[in-house]
């Protein structure tokens, strides 16, 4: 599957999928991956609304 993401995109399908698995707290995982923690909530939240359709 070819992903298409713009030039300044910090997620990738992937790392999504990653934070979405993780346990960790947001703060360790936006510092992780240099996102805000905003956008490991959302990443989890998108996640967990795909899997369940």
């Amino acid at each position: 599957m070819i992903v298409r993401l713009h030039k300044l995109a910090r997620t990738t399908p992937a790392i999504r999928a990653e934070i979405a698995a993780s346990n960790e707290s947001i703060q360790t995982l936006a510092d992780r991956y240099g996102v805000s923690p905003m956008t490991v909530l959302s990443s989890g939240l998108d996640a967990a609304c795909a899997a369940t359709g």
